[in-house]
């Protein structure tokens, strides 16, 4: 990764060399500045990206937050989207190495009240079944033999498409 990140840096300042404004190199150079955790030179880039698109909601949310600003409550919807449209192909992977509990422990909560998997009673006792955040299903996989209909909300198309692969909603 170091080499690509290397790699992307050099090409990045050849372009800004030709055009320092440009607004998609300052962009992109912000998110790989954050990677690198270089925080002060992100916020730069960003800045830049800003004064040439001033309507860049992802661009204004990471100049605000990494000026530490106050009023800054909540991600905007957009660039959540963006974020984990991106982070789609590999989130499931990446929550495994972290050992990720959360969906299995929300349906042990519910589970008292929907009985176990192991009686057949319980199985598809459920009408609907509505999983606001889905994802890519981890939640959802559990809630599954309980649903007669499953539905999966997500912001982020991309996440959506890994779980219909898994035909969980």
């Amino acid at each position: 990764k170091t080499f690509a990140y290397q790699k992307a840096l050099e090409c990045y300042g050849a372009i800004l060399e030709i055009d320092p404004d440009h607004h998609d190199t300052n962009h992109n150079l912000g998110v790989l500045s954050l990677t690198l955790k270089k925080y002060d030179a992100a916020l730069h880039h960003f800045q830049l990206a800003l004064l040439r698109s001033p309507d860049n909601e992802t661009a204004r949310y990471m100049v605000a937050t990494l000026s530490g600003d106050p009023r800054v409550k909540a991600a905007p919807a957009r660039y959540l989207q963006e974020l984990f449209d991106g982070y789609a192909d590999h989130y499931d992977r990446h929550l495994n190495t972290l050992d990720n509990q959360a969906p299995r422990a929300l349906f042990e909560m519910a589970q008292g009240t929907i009985g176990s998997v192991d009686n057949k009673d319980s199985m598809g006792c459920l009408q609907q079944v509505l999983d606001l955040g889905a994802g890519t299903g981890l939640a959802g996989i559990f809630f599954r033999p309980y649903a007669k209909h499953l539905i999966g909300v997500d912001t982020s198309h991309q996440m959506l498409q890994v779980a219909q692969r898994k035909n969980i909603y």
